[in-house]
């Protein structure tokens, strides 16, 4: 929170001196990089409530028709990192905190290599496995999230009604460990190559590296990371190989 609350106090400084949003936030660049997705998420809902407040209090806001809104909505950025729309004057994105590059950005022109994609810990190609070791029976899931067409549901079986998980937790203690039947969803980005999930507003909830989501939050999953379904933890693991 010390550092989200530096970066304000900074940024509303460049702001004072005239500064314009672009300007100011890239200037803050290096420090905001560095920051959790979670505090990054909380800086740009701050920066956005402060914005609107100042636009408020000095009268500048305008009000956008439909017709004028059905115009610039494709116009809007969209987030490399969780795919959600900004408003068009928005540097940091609404949804996930990530930096929003725009079109004169000088360092968005670079092209990453096989090489530098690889070597990304969110990095997931056609030929990697997803594995998730379950801590409390080492029981192991391998999935290829890749070949879907559609998301994939982890959650644990029941004898009742007709939605079933694609993969099932059960045999590693799901019930007792407060899994839900249909808890967490897994989806392959083909653009990006990278995994997203997202909480299907499960009873116990879903944490990533011990910070909870919001249901139906999107957030991208890395190599390492720490997953817990309810009790249920269970470690990340990307397999890059042709063979697999």
């Amino acid at each position: 929170m010390g550092d989200i609350q530096e970066i304000l106090v900074q940024y509303g400084e460049l702001r004072h001196q005239g500064m314009d949003v672009r300007t100011a936030l890239d200037s803050l660049r290096t420090i905001i990089d560095v920051l959790d997705e979670g505090d990054r998420l909380d800086l740009a809902h701050r920066i956005r409530a402060q914005e609107t407040s100042s636009a408020k209090s000095s009268g500048s806001m305008r009000r956008i028709d439909k017709t004028e809104m059905a115009h610039t909505n494709d116009d809007r950025p969209v987030c490399p990192h969780c795919g959600k729309r900004n408003r068009a004057d928005d540097r940091l994105c609404y949804a996930c905190g990530q930096l929003l590059l725009g079109p004169d950005d000088t360092y968005q022109t670079r092209i990453l290599g096989d090489e530098d994609e690889a070597a990304r810990d969110d990095y997931f190609g056609q030929d990697s496995v997803l594995i998730l070791t379950a801590r409390n029976s080492s029981q192991v899931y391998r999935i290829h999230p890749q070949h879907s067409e559609r998301e994939l549901v982890l959650g644990r079986s029941t004898n009742r009604g007709p939605m079933m998980p694609d993969i099932d937790l059960s045999d590693s203690d799901g019930n007792r460990l407060g899994v839900s039947r249909l808890h967490l969803s897994v989806r392959y980005d083909t653009q990006y190559h990278t995994l997203t999930i997202f909480d299907l507003g499960s009873a116990n909830g879903t944490f990533v590296n011990g910070q909870r989501l919001h249901p139906h939050e999107v957030r991208v999953l890395r190599h390492n990371d720490e997953l817990r379904l309810g009790n249920m933890i269970m470690v990340v693991t990307f397999q890059h190989s042709a063979t697999v």
